[in-house]
């Protein structure tokens, strides 16, 4: 094994030991938070509470997409590998399998309905920032129309909101409960 094998090992151990299962948010994923709760009052909506729970969700999304690799082939982002505590999924650009993604929040923290994510990558040794991810969230007009409450996403009130940024990932559930 690589010494840049065992040293990305440690680090993945320690996000998914102490920064998976915090109760607190890291400084770049409080700054993601204000920033998408700043950027919604531009246009008259309202702070969504953070919830701890779809936070979790958020973090063991990144490990596993890390780890495990699920967005590979067909599969894009949104899938969930079969080496968790959850039902995997593959997530294709059709949606066929995203009644499954919805539920991942009720599968690994009780979540009491669906969840909805956006999630944003950079290329492999860089470090997402929270001013990359939003930018690239508002230049997609789907991850855009999530956080604004737009199109399909017009009749959602969310209630609820998880945060997580690591590496080259930036992931963001929200909620309706």
């Amino acid at each position: 094994m690589s010494t840049r094998s065992i040293i990305l090992s440690v680090i993945i151990y320690f996000f998914s030991v102490t920064v998976c299962n915090s109760q607190t948010l890291t400084p770049e994923e409080t700054k993601l938070y204000d920033m998408i709760m700043e950027y919604r009052s531009t246009t008259g909506l309202p702070k969504i509470p953070l919830s701890k729970s779809l936070t979790i969700v958020a973090r063991t999304h990144i490990r596993d997409l890390i780890l495990n690799k699920p967005d590979t082939g067909n599969c894009n982002m949104h899938s969930w590998s079969a080496d968790g505590e959850w039902q995997p999924v593959c997530y294709t650009p059709d949606h066929a399998n995203a009644e499954y993604a919805r539920i991942k929040a009720k599968e690994i923290v009780g979540y009491p309905g669906y969840s909805y994510e956006i999630i944003a990558r950079v290329p492999n040794n860089f470090y997402i920032t929270a001013k990359l991810a939003l930018d690239g969230f508002k230049s997609s007009a789907p991850h855009n129309a999530a956080i604004m409450n737009l199109n399909n996403w017009n009749d959602n009130e969310w209630k609820s909101i998880g945060i997580a940024v690591y590496a080259n990932y930036a992931c963001v559930w929200f909620g309706e409960y």
